[in-house]
C-alpha cells in the first residue's frame, strides 16, 4: 500500500470495503448506523473498475485529509513521494 511509520490503532475501524461487499449488507449484518461525530470510518469502493485493494494514490490523500496530524503528514509525505517517482 503505502509506506510509513503509522502504528496500526486497534480501538477504533478506518478502512476500505473489498469490492464485492456493498455497505448495504454489512450494515445490516452488523447493526450499524451512520454517526457522522463516530471514531469509526469504513469507505466504499465507488472505483468504475473492479479493484482487489485501494489505490494507494487514494489511501495517501485520505490520509491527507485526516484531522490527526501524523496521518495527513503521512498521506502528505506519500503523495509528494508518488508526485517525485511520477516526474
Amino acid at each position: 500500500m503505502i509506506s510509513s511509520d503509522l502504528i496500526e490503532d486497534l480501538r477504533r475501524v478506518d478502512g476500505y470495503l473489498r469490492p464485492s461487499v456493498r455497505f448495504e449488507q454489512l450494515a445490516q449484518r452488523f447493526l450499524l448506523v451512520e454517526d457522522p461525530d463516530g471514531p469509526d470510518v469504513i469507505r466504499e469502493n465507488t472505483s468504475p473498475v473492479p479493484l482487489v485493494e485501494p489505490l494507494p494514490a487514494a489511501v495517501a490523500a485520505d490520509l491527507a485529509l485526516s484531522l490527526d496530524p501524523r496521518e495527513a503528514d503521512a498521506g502528505v509525505t506519500a503523495l509528494e513521494e508518488m508526485l517525485h517517482a511520477f516526474r
